[in-house]
């Protein structure tokens, strides 16, 4: 995954090891192409944001935060959020980030779309039931950093 020149305000450098025990502190077992993510950039200002989002209003968002760990920038950390969306976490759904909207980028942790990039519209998700509001974004994180636009 080529994120050179991807992102600004990037967090410190941090280890797979920081980055597994940060997770573990929630029982989650982050995707392998998460952690590789974070140990690039470890959170940041994505420089190209508009995303795609088939069949979805009028089919464009913006990635505004890619959320890293101990990033000095609160709105760029984990922080607490993985306690926040744990709803979403237990669904199979981990957020990595936000739009300018609010809404939810996440990477899926099922094995039906295991590494998917998903798009939660806040606005219109249950908590109990998140995938019927989720829209595609790529099969993969990689895909999605290159789709950007």
């Amino acid at each position: 995954m080529d994120t050179s020149n991807s992102f600004s305000n990037v967090g410190p450098h941090i280890s797979v090891e920081r980055i597994i025990s940060h997770f573990h502190r929630f029982s989650i077992e982050a995707p392998k192409e998460l952690i590789k993510l974070l140990t690039i950039t470890n959170g940041g200002r994505p420089v190209r944001i508009l995303m795609s989002i088939p069949n979805h209003w009028d089919g464009t968002d913006n990635f505004v935060a890619l959320w890293g760990i101990d990033h000095p920038d609160r709105n760029l950390s984990y922080g607490e959020n993985l306690a926040y969306y744990r709803h979403y976490i237990d669904q199979g759904l981990l957020p990595f980030g936000a739009a300018d909207s609010g809404s939810l980028i996440c990477i899926s942790t099922r094995k039906s779309d295991l590494d998917q990039i998903r798009y939660i519209d806040i606005a219109e998700a249950e908590p109990s039931e998140p995938y019927q509001k989720t829209w595609w974004l790529a099969d993969d994180l990689a895909e999605f950093i290159n789709s950007l636009k």
